[in-house]
């Protein structure tokens, strides 16, 4: 499937459309069109490693969507470990946001 600049994926039964965050993929809908999501951390400016700004981003994103299906985050491999480090974190805040205030 194709989606072409400024098109809104369609929704077809099971299938999630994989929400990529990747510089340079500004055209990137956040279209939720199944009963789950499935997003894939791409390479950040910093070698691969996202800021803890980025991180909450994501964190408050993921915990929203949660609230209404599962979500899948996969953090793309990378030679400095910063792949395993980010997944371990945005857990943590994902956790945090859901957990709410103390």
């Amino acid at each position: 499937m194709v989606l072409r600049r400024g098109a809104r994926a369609p929704a077809l039964a099971g299938v999630a459309l994989t929400i990529a965050d990747r510089p340079g993929l500004d055209f990137q809908t956040r279209d939720l069109t199944a009963d789950f999501a499935y997003v894939r951390h791409g390479h950040r400016g910093r070698r691969g490693n996202y800021s803890d700004s980025e991180l909450a981003e994501w964190a408050q994103r993921i915990a929203d969507w949660g609230r209404a299906m599962d979500v899948y985050a996969y953090f793309n491999n990378d030679w400095e470990l910063f792949a395993p480090r980010n997944a371990r974190k945005l857990r943590r805040l994902v956790e945090r946001v859901v957990a709410g205030p103390t």
